[in-house]
């Protein structure tokens, strides 16, 4: 301050509105600052150096979380804040952090978005999310904080039976193999092609209300109960997409076959499916 008033050659003026003690900061200025100035030449040297010591202090945190940031997983644009990571920080450097996350540590925070993060961060449950601003937010999940900074819309793509389809990140492989092999993978599967043959096919977002029969049961079962069974958290439930045929659901990307899409003894063609992402769900 001192120094920008120095360049613009700003110059001090006392008139009455300085003596109004009605004002919150002639008050403080006329009894508190002046009294204390009067008792020592240096006042003002010492409150700047008290300052400047507050900026250091400060400075030395955001560096300390800075390197605790380092420690922070980030899955497919997604930033996973484990509680291991931060059980012995306070409340207060845990908002540091966050802060830090989402790009905002030089960023000034008003007290009620402050407090609003650190009482959330008190009390939140499982599966509680908070908005943080246009592009984050961040979800309690069961071990972790997930802080997420896309919104996705509910996704919809008519597919043709073989080949490459992409959309909002995603991208779906479906190509034609001589015979399966192992594999331990849960974002590849290998079908009966016959299965799909002519078929409507859609690669969209899961529903509440879809159901499907799960490879190796005899029944039928909700998609919204497998994420539940899965412990998938909120934002991968909101991300999660399904492979349909003719409206019929043969495969829970990334998560579960469809019974009816299984390979037999009498497969002769056999088509495997696959998913990558680039943001969203990380198939685990």
């Amino acid at each position: 301050i001192q120094v920008y008033v120095h360049n613009h050659k700003f110059k001090y003026y006392e008139d009455e509105s300085n003596r109004d003690i009605s004002i919150i900061r002639n008050n403080i200025r006329h009894s508190l600052v002046k009294p204390w100035e009067n008792q020592t030449d240096q006042f003002i040297d010492r409150f700047n150096d008290l300052s400047h010591k507050a900026i250091n202090a400060v400075n030395r945190m955001n560096d300390l979380i800075a390197e605790l940031s380092k420690r922070v997983e980030n899955v497919n644009h997604q930033k996973l804040i484990h509680d291991q990571l931060v059980e012995k920080l306070l409340p207060s450097q845990l908002v540091r952090l966050v802060k830090h996350l989402i790009g905002e540590t030089e960023i000034s925070w008003r007290r009620h978005q402050w407090d609003g993060l650190e009482q959330w961060l008190k009390k939140s449950k499982i599966g509680s999310k908070l908005k943080l601003n246009s592009h984050w937010t961040i979800l309690r999940d069961r071990n972790s904080w997930i802080l997420s900074n896309k919104v996705h819309d509910a996704i919809s793509l008519l597919i043709k039976s073989q080949g490459e389809f992409s959309t909002d990140g995603f991208s779906l492989y479906l190509n034609k193999i001589e015979k399966p092999t192992l594999n331990s993978q849960n974002s590849k599967e290998v079908i009966d092609a016959k299965i799909i043959e002519g078929k409507r096919l859609n690669l969209r977002s899961w529903r509440h209300g879809d159901v499907f029969q799960p490879l190796g049961m005899p029944g039928h079962k909700k998609v919204s109960d497998l994420l539940v069974d899965e412990k998938v958290d909120r934002f991968s439930k909101e991300k999660q997409l399904v492979l349909t045929a003719n409206d019929e659901i043969i495969w829970v990307c990334g998560r579960r076959l469809s019974e009816k899409a299984k390979i037999t003894n009498s497969t002769q063609e056999f088509l495997e499916l696959s998913m990558k992402t680039k943001v969203g769900v990380s198939w685990t």
